[in-house]
């Protein structure tokens, strides 16, 4: 408990502001995916993002901003009111670093190895970069391309 205290003492006002605004960002899009749905939900957010002319080259200075969004976004969703899933958590990241004018997207995985269960995961790429996660939770899911790309193989029978 005294380590997270000294963490949030440590935290910058900006840091303090991102956190904050995540934390009331992410029911509102819990809400609106379960109302609305993905799409809708995105294209709703994407109304209140700077045109695609007016983004950051994402250089070093972008790149360490969009970690520290990153960061609090994830504070945001596992330990804040409302603990949110990877969707949710991706939607929020990517929309505020939007606004940032920080060029990202939501990438969407499946798991690689057959399981029981279906497990799908999303995360937020900046410049191929995966802010949301490590590299080793990213390489147990396959994206959507090279699932594609794994199914055309074996229907070739290669």
């Amino acid at each position: 408990m005294k380590k997270r205290i000294k963490q949030l003492n440590a935290l910058s006002l900006e840091e303090w502001r991102l956190l904050l605004f995540a934390m009331v960002l992410l029911p509102l899009v819990a809400l609106s995916l379960r109302m609305r749905g993905f799409k809708r939900t995105q294209n709703s957010m994407r109304r209140f993002v700077p045109k695609e002319s007016d983004y950051f080259e994402t250089g070093m200075n972008e790149l360490n901003r969009a970690r520290i969004i990153s960061r609090m976004v994830a504070v945001a969703g596992s330990h804040g009111l409302y603990r949110a899933n990877c969707l949710k958590q991706s939607l929020v990241l990517w929309w505020l670093l939007s606004r940032s004018r920080i060029k990202s997207e939501i990438v969407f995985g499946i798991q690689k190895e057959a399981v029981e269960d279906f497990s799908a995961h999303a995360w937020v790429e900046c410049d191929g970069i995966n802010l949301s996660d490590s590299k080793e939770i990213q390489q147990r899911f396959a994206t959507h391309q090279e699932t594609l790309i794994q199914l055309m193989l074996k229907a070739d029978g290669l």
